[in-house]
């Protein structure tokens, strides 16, 4: 009994807190790794269309890596280009020691950059030496026990056990599902990116989607509202009488009918023949019939127009619950891009089929079309046709196009855009391929484009020659440029905000290293601020903001970055100070805010506070540090008016 008593107090001492410990780092560790692998999917949607803007998508990048993190416990993350260049951050400096993990970012194949992940457990590592402490006094009153009466089974504590296992059982089964579900979706959109041959995207994306949903059948209907049909584009599994591949159907008292109104996905009960045939008429009854039980329809929409539906049906009742719908929409929403993009080149590839036969028929559909249209020699990159829509975005004539080639009106930075997919092109490794870039118009003008290039060629001979479309999309770039321009203003004085300031003020301080000149910054204090709030209102409060907006803006040069950071407190970073003078700059000010209070009669005179504080890259120092500097002066400046009231 006492080898008993002594082996058990072993248990406890030694066993029972490494387990602990092995468990929960080994749980922090697993989740890390899931959620690094899944904000790496993020990361390169980011940067697989533009990998050489990390610098201009850094701010996405910050809100990728400031998600919600494991547990809801902070975690630091840090993203690095290939280089090795850090261009994200999170502010959290974790605490050691660490768990870390990191994930490689690709883009088409190739290694990009990375995304690190660190996570703390200095947690797991107290409780381990407090389960330990209290497991050691435990294992002593056990080994106490043992030499003193007959051992007892611990049901209580074996059942505690196995509650514990099940929980975390649970809790990693969770995040394997999670995890198959993002890399099956992944797959998917791979999948659909590789090819525009719809009918082995439909094969596929079937064997994918029976992954993550089971089913009897699948279908894919798409509608023709002019004639109010819809036909039956795929169906995989169980035959349906009246449902096959490529049969048309009235829409009228349908499922999918109900699917378009209501444009969002369904689940449906197939219980009562009765009730589902007055429901939906002219579907159910051959389908309830063929004994399926269960259906989920989710609507397939491309560009906020629902163009078909996707249906999953199973022959168990209550197959699908309201996770798999959520699912379901997310893979709809996938193989509807698919569809429409399909549609388009079988479009484009007719015409190009029409072309060969007719060149009089392609000239008109050509002339005709709405985006830029035209044929490129594969070798030398010299047009030989092209359209008035094309010649309208680039601003010449069709003689001076014919006579240029297409890397003459690209942008020079955009060139390298085309090297690695023309040559995939060339060698037969794909179909076609898409990107946006810029091309040059004659007035020295840059317009944003989206160009698709397919090879045109006759059955075995070489491709010489590609076809593009050409799509205008510089109203979109510019409406991108605005939304990321407002989520770095104030929306009261159109000024920076903070998110805004620091972001241009951090380029600006890497820019004055290297080109080692001076930076000045200034801290501006609104005096009195809360008085007028609370004495006159906030909207007196409002005018006080904006009228101290004008001042600053007659003051400060039109380059300087000028930021409202958050309530009374504004800040100003001059990008040049190597010919300004403090002195000259704080009378100049004064003067200003002198001639303001002068002709404006309300209830208070305008007051500001300030301090400016220097950046001398000879001696460089943080933004923070710079920041700091000036509202010490400020604050400085504030309490001697202070005491002079007084």
């Amino acid at each position: 009994m006492k080898l008993l008593g002594a082996l058990a107090a072993c248990i406890f001492a030694i066993a029972i807190p490494s387990w602990y410990y092995m468990l929960s780092v080994f749980e922090i560790r697993d989740s890390l790794a899931l959620e690094t692998a899944f904000l790496a999917k993020s990361v390169e949607k980011v940067i697989q269309t533009r990998p050489d803007m990390w610098e201009f998508e850094s701010v996405r990048l910050l809100e990728i890596v400031s998600q919600p993190t494991h547990h809801g416990k902070p975690c630091e993350r840090i993203i690095r280009t290939a280089a090795g260049t850090v261009v994200a951050k999170t502010d959290i400096e974790t605490r050691r020691p660490v768990v870390s993990t990191s994930v490689v970012l690709f883009d088409s194949g190739r290694p990009v950059g990375s995304i690190e992940a660190r996570h703390s457990i200095r947690k797991p590592v107290v409780f381990t030496l407090l389960l330990g402490l209290l497991s050691s006094f435990l294992g002593a009153l056990i080994y106490f026990i043992f030499r003193t009466y007959p051992i007892k089974k611990p049901d209580s504590a074996l059942a505690d056990l196995q509650r514990a296992e099940g929980e975390q059982r649970l809790s990693r089964e969770i995040a394997e599902r999670l995890s198959e579900e993002t890399a099956v979706i992944a797959d998917i959109g791979r999948l659909i990116g590789s090819t525009l041959d719809i009918d082995a995207v439909y094969e596929r994306f079937a064997a994918e989607a029976r992954k993550l949903i089971p089913f009897d059948r699948l279908s894919i209907n798409l509608f023709n509202f002019q004639e109010n049909t819809a036909r039956n584009a795929y169906v995989y599994g169980e035959d349906v009488p009246g449902r096959r591949p490529g049969e048309s159907y009235p829409l009228t008292g349908t499922v999918s009918e109900a699917v378009i109104r209501a444009r969002t996905g369904l689940i449906i009960q197939l219980a009562s023949l009765e009730e589902m045939a007055r429901l939906y008429p002219t579907s159910i009854v051959s389908t309830f019939q063929a004994g399926l039980r269960s259906m989920m329809s989710v609507p397939l929409i491309y560009r906020d127009t629902v163009i078909g539906a996707l249906h999953f049906l199973s022959k168990m009742p209550n197959s699908y619950p309201e996770q798999d719908l959520r699912l379901a929409e997310r893979i709809g929403a996938q193989i509807a891009g698919a569809i429409a993009n399909a549609q388009l080149f079988a479009e484009l590839k007719d015409t190009g089929n029409s072309l060969r036969e007719s060149e009089g028929r392609f000239r008109a559909l050509v002339e005709q079309a709405a985006v830029g249209v035209a044929e490129i020699e594969m070798s030398t990159g010299r047009f030989f046709t092209v359209n008035r829509r094309l010649c309208e975005m680039v601003g010449r004539t069709e003689e001076e196009m014919l006579a240029a080639t297409f890397q003459a009106i690209t942008h020079l930075e955009d060139l390298h855009l085309h090297e690695e997919k023309t040559a995939l092109l060339a060698a037969g490794k794909i179909g076609h391929y898409s990107l946006e870039k810029r091309y040059l118009r004659k007035d020295g003008e840059s317009v944003w484009v989206n160009i698709t290039v397919s090879p045109l060629w006759k059955p075995g001979e070489k491709p010489g020659r590609n076809m593009i479309v050409v799509e205008d999309i510089t109203e979109r770039k510019r409406m991108e440029a605005e939304m990321r321009e407002m989520s770095l203003r104030d929306l009261l004085t159109e000024l920076y905000n903070r998110r805004g300031f620091i972001t241009l003020a951090e380029q600006q301080l890497k820019a004055a290293s290297r080109a080692q000149r001076p930076l000045q910054l200034t801290f501006i204090d609104c005096d009195r601020l809360k008085w007028i709030n609370d004495t006159l209102g906030h909207k007196e409060g409002d005018k006080a903001l904006i009228d101290t907006t004008h001042i600053l803006r007659q003051t400060f040069r039109e380059s300087d970055i000028i930021a409202r950071l958050g309530g009374d407190e504004f800040a100003i970073l001059s990008i040049d100070a190597a010919d300004m003078n403090h002195e000259d700059f704080s009378r100049r000010l004064q003067q200003h805010i002198d001639a303001y209070n002068a002709k404006e009669f309300r209830q208070y005179k305008l007051s500001l506070s300030w301090g400016t504080a220097i950046y001398n890259p000879e001696s460089p120092i943080t933004l923070d540090q710079l920041i700091s500097a000036a509202d010490e002066l400020m604050y400085a400046q504030k309490k001697a008016k202070s005491n002079r009231l007084n």
